[in-house]
This record gives structure tokens, C-alpha cells and sequence, in this order.
């Protein structure tokens, strides 16, 4: 895991820091309370009936819980002007579930958390960044290798590479892993059946990228109708 907390798509960003500053912890905590945003997954919402009974089985455990907030879709359009750019909505409903919504308690990486706590023997390495994967061609066990990622930085420079071990399975998520200049672009040739099945994967027709911001407001603000909205 790059960063220095599990959760990726589904972590869960803390003040955490602003908490610890200072000598009176308590005092502290008063001036600063604790804020937090799911930054990626803000929800899950089951798609399926197996799925369904998952999550409701994470529930009873105490993972997750049902989330009754009020979900709008939102349209509108982008201008931009010299004075910088604007967004008009022309268009606001409500968005009503089609099956029951679920977020985790106390937040996604709760979930996370919970799920890693049921793998036998499972260790997370924080702040790695992995940069090579190599196959032996004998035994075919697959080396991982990576470097600690420094504190407060996304950098690996001057960092020695470790090594992480050798396993019989290793689990790339996503594609880009596979192409040039990834992990795992070493292992083209080495295997033509795997070459052929990644080849046959189409790449995502979605965002190449997207942004989430979460602000805190001094004062409380008035009812907008609804908790959530899609914008498009």
C-alpha cells in the first residue's frame, strides 16, 4: 500500500494531524474537532442478490450500516469567462435507490479494515510503493520488489529496494500495471496465453482522472434538499 493507511478507492480522510498538535490533547481536540470525508467511495449499493446478502452479512459484523441519505442528480453546464470558470445548474431530482444503500461505520476504510482483519496471516506493507515484479521461469514463483515511500511524500528517490518476498499468486488491479512502463510489463513475452488474455481486456471508456475536495464550513448551512448529488 503507497500510502500510510489501508483504503485506497474506499479510504477515509481524517484531521487527525490538527488533533495531535499542541501539548493538551484534550484542549485541542476541543478548538479542533475531528472531521472526516470518504473521499472515493462515498457509498456502496448493491447490484446483485449474492452481493445483497454480503453486505448484509457485513452489517451484523459491524462493518458497514445502512445509509439513508438523500441523493440528487444534478445538471447543468461550464462556462468560462476571464473571471474564471462557472457552473450553471439547469436541472435538479432526486436520484431514489434502486436497492438499499450501505457506507461503512465509522467510516469506508472501517470495511477495509475489517475485511484485511479476516485474512489468515494477513500483513499490509504501509508506504511501499512497488516498482518490479519479476516470475522465475523454474520454480514460477512470482519476487516482489519495492521502496518505502518517505513520510509526507509521495517519493521513493534514493530509497534502496526491498525485497518483499516470493508468492504463487500475485494480483494486478488494474491494466496499466501491464503496459509499458508498468510492474508487470516485463512479463509479456514470458507467457503468450497470459499476453493473449490481458490483450483481450479493453481498457475503461471512462475519466482518465477525477478530483475530490472536501471542504468544511464555519457555520452550519441551511437545508439544500439533499446529502449527496451526482453532477454532470
Amino acid at each position: 500500500e503507497r500510502s500510510s493507511r489501508v483504503g485506497g478507492r474506499a479510504g477515509t480522510w481524517r484531521n487527525e494531524s490538527q488533533n495531535r498538535k499542541g501539548t493538551n490533547d484534550d484542549a485541542d481536540k476541543q478548538d479542533s474537532p475531528t472531521v472526516q470525508f470518504d473521499l472515493g467511495t462515498q457509498y456502496i449499493s448493491p447490484k446483485s442478490t449474492e452481493f445483497a446478502s454480503t453486505l448484509r452479512s457485513w452489517q451484523e459484523e459491524g462493518l458497514v450500516k445502512l445509509w439513508k441519505g438523500r441523493v440528487a442528480t444534478i445538471e447543468g453546464k461550464i462556462k468560462t469567462e476571464p473571471a474564471g470558470v462557472s457552473f450553471n445548474m439547469t436541472k435538479m431530482e432526486p436520484k431514489l435507490p434502486k436497492s438499499p444503500r450501505y457506507v461503512g461505520d465509522g467510516g469506508m476504510d472501517t470495511l477495509v479494515k475489517g475485511l484485511i482483519g479476516k485474512i489468515p496471516g494477513g500483513n499490509i506493507n504501509l508506504s511501499t510503493r512497488i516498482v518490479r515484479v519479476e516470475r522465475d521461469a523454474d520454480s514460477k514463483k512470482w519476487h516482489i520488489y519495492g521502496r518505502p515511500v518517505k513520510e509526507g511524500t509521495e517519493s521513493t528517490e534514493e530509497v534502496e529496494e526491498v525485497s518483499y518476498g516470493e508468492y504463487d499468486v500475485v494480483i494486478g488491479s488494474c491494466r496499466s500495471l501491464f503496459e509499458e512502463g508498468g510492474v508487470f510489463s516485463n512479463l509479456s513475452a514470458l507467457d503468450s496465453e497470459f499476453k493473449q488474455s490481458l490483450d483481450s481486456v479493453q481498457p475503461s471508456s471512462g475519466p482518465a482522472r477525477s478530483f475530490s475536495i472536501g471542504v468544511v464550513f464555519d457555520k452550519a448551512i441551511p437545508d439544500i434538499g439533499f446529502d449527496a448529488a451526482l453532477v454532470s
